[in-house]
């Protein structure tokens, strides 16, 4: 028998995340290390390759068969999508003879000014009243409790390692910019590199680069925004609870302006059902580029497309087709029409756009026409 091609992944050789203590934020058995008080915690890259469960997906991966920790990425890789491995191993092309940490990934915590639909107390902390406020039936659709979401700020402090041979540093929150204890590890970290390592801040557009106010910005020579965006206009302002269009917009233009490197992604939901193709069009031509990762809500599930019946799938499928996209789009497609639908999830989102009326004054009328004239 031929023996199978290894599954190589850069970041499981060269990553690691505190939003996990993981190679990856796609990993989520490090991030419930709290459940297993007799497991030993990893704090930093070095503890992270010497962990037993760390060796196993490994030694799974190198035999060239996916492990089950790794089930997010094979999804997608199935679906003929780009995976979090596949974009790191295109962006890394050059072999890395070194074992050394190459991509660290930070969680800021958990402070955010925004309240997005599809997110939760876990990654936003103006979400927790909110979250508190809402029906049982709509909590039991959150990922994380504010309690989890506390835990897990505990179980991310970071211990230093050696970050001379860190090539790209990802912020990620949270808001990332919001949090202040961080700031220290980006100076040494830019010290260590010489500045010689790539910058990228995972922002929902709210906050301006400064640099004044944000020293640590000085210390690297590239510096990249990684921006929130599902969708443009009031649309934005609807999904992006909180957020302003026209801020947003001022600020990636401030973006390309101070040489800042814009790119965006984007969370498809049902609710940008009809609005990523036109948002997409309108941030290329703007300068800001598409990451090419593609991330679809899985929870709360009464925001996947579950909620849409067969026959309205076809009706988006006859809108879709008259867009005159590229096929490198038919993957929006494909995800939307491979769901079945469920009438209970259905329920629950009609439950949750209610809701969202009436803690924030949001009527999905006005903010996704298209989508209420579907529906309804």
């Amino acid at each position: 028998m031929t023996a199978k091609s290894p599954i190589k992944c850069f970041l499981l050789d060269h990553g690691y995340t505190s939003q996990t203590s993981g190679p990856c934020c796609r990993i989520d058995h490090f991030q419930k290390a709290w459940f297993r008080p007799h497991e030993k915690l990893v704090s930093n890259y070095t503890t992270l390759h010497q962990h037993p469960h760390y060796r196993m997906i490994k030694s799974t991966m190198d035999a060239g068969e996916w492990h089950p920790s790794c089930h997010d990425c094979r999804d997608q890789e199935d679906k003929g999508l780009e995976s979090m491995r596949l974009n790191h191993n295109s962006h890394f092309k050059t072999a890395h003879d070194t074992t050394a940490l190459v991509h660290l990934t930070i969680w800021t915590g958990r402070e955010c000014n925004l309240q997005c639909r599809s997110c939760h107390p876990y990654c936003s902390s103006s979400w927790s009243q909110e979250f508190l406020a809402m029906e049982p039936s709509l909590q039991d659709g959150m990922t994380f409790t504010i309690d989890v979401a506390e835990q897990q700020i505990k179980q991310s402090r970071y211990q230093p390692d050696d970050f001379s041979s860190v090539k790209t540093v990802m912020l990620t929150g949270g808001e990332p910019l919001y949090n202040k204890d961080c700031f220290p590890l980006l100076h040494l970290i830019g010290d260590q590199t010489n500045g010689n390592c790539h910058l990228i801040i995972q922002t929902n557009c709210t906050i301006a680069m400064d640099f004044n106010k944000f020293p640590f910005l000085k210390k690297f020579k590239r510096i990249s925004t990684n921006c929130s965006i599902d969708a443009i206009g009031t649309a934005f302002e609807f999904i992006r609870t909180g957020g302003s269009w026209a801020k947003a917009k001022r600020n990636l233009e401030s973006y390309i302006e101070a040489g800042i490197h814009p790119s965006f992604h984007m969370t498809h939901s049902a609710l940008n059902l009809f609005d990523t193709i036109v948002a997409r069009r309108w941030l290329e031509q703007a300068g800001v580029t598409d990451s090419k990762l593609q991330t679809f809500v899985r929870r709360p599930q009464h925001l996947t497309y579950s909620i849409l019946t067969s026959q309205e799938k076809l009706s988006f499928q006859r809108w879709f087709d008259d867009q005159n996209v590229g096929t490198e789009d038919r993957y929006l497609l494909d995800t939307v029409m491979s769901y079945d639908f469920d009438p209970h999830l259905r329920e629950r989102f009609l439950q949750y756009m209610d809701h969202t009326k009436t803690f924030h004054g949001l009527d999905w009328k006005e903010y996704l026409p298209d989508l209420y004239n579907l529906m309804m």
